[in-house]
């Protein structure tokens, strides 16, 4: 959490189906507009549009357009991972957590315009996006520490998880701003994953 942001209080209640239905609107909204156009083609504007809803309407459930990139990237996450194959790989967990790796580079690799687009939102730093940025952080550590399994102490594992999550991050902003093939970024952070794990 950054600490320098300013306190603010977030009432969280529970959405009814019309409500789901129109933030789900949004986020595909959101989505379209980024894969189509990167960072710069997703304006609020342009997303209330899109969904065929009021721009006030957009507010009322995103208070940024980096609050909306980071919760379309907690939902691609998921959609991205549940690509990943469930069960382990022979060789252990550094032969899993490589494959599920790859498999998530090649996934975001494909995509990168909307790739860019949730990494740039994601490292803004933007204080309204801190919710959805834990909850992507989170979601991305559970799912590390699954594929990691026993094969290390709960411990090592969390820290082995979260070192990861960085890496890969890093491996996001390079394709995304250095323009390092995903070829390139997925052989480094594969061979990360052998290096770090038994």
């Amino acid at each position: 959490m950054n600490p320098s942001a300013r306190a603010t209080f977030t009432t969280v209640r529970a959405l009814s189906s019309s409500q789901r239905e129109r933030r789900e609107r949004l986020l595909a909204a959101a989505r379209e507009l980024a894969t189509a156009g990167g960072y710069p083609a997703v304006t609020m504007h342009e997303v209330a549009d899109r969904a065929q809803v009021a721009r006030a309407t957009v507010y009322r459930y995103f208070s940024s357009k980096d609050q909306l990139l980071t919760a379309v990237g907690a939902q691609w996450a998921r959609a991205a991972t549940d690509a990943v194959p469930a069960q382990r790989a022979t060789g252990g967990a550094a032969a899993t957590m490589a494959a599920a790796l790859g498999a998530i580079i090649d996934r975001t690799g494909a995509d990168l315009p909307l790739t860019s687009a949730v990494v740039l939102a994601v490292i803004s730093g933007d204080p309204t996006a801190e919710r959805e940025r834990e909850e992507l952080y989170a979601f991305m550590l559970a799912r590390f520490d699954v594929l990691i399994g026993d094969d290390l102490a709960p411990p090592d594992r969390e820290q082995v998880g979260y070192l990861l999550g960085h890496l890969l991050l890093a491996a996001f902003t390079s394709m995304c701003t250095m323009n390092q093939s995903a070829e390139l970024v997925r052989g480094m952070l594969t061979g990360a994953a052998r290096r770090l794990l038994p």
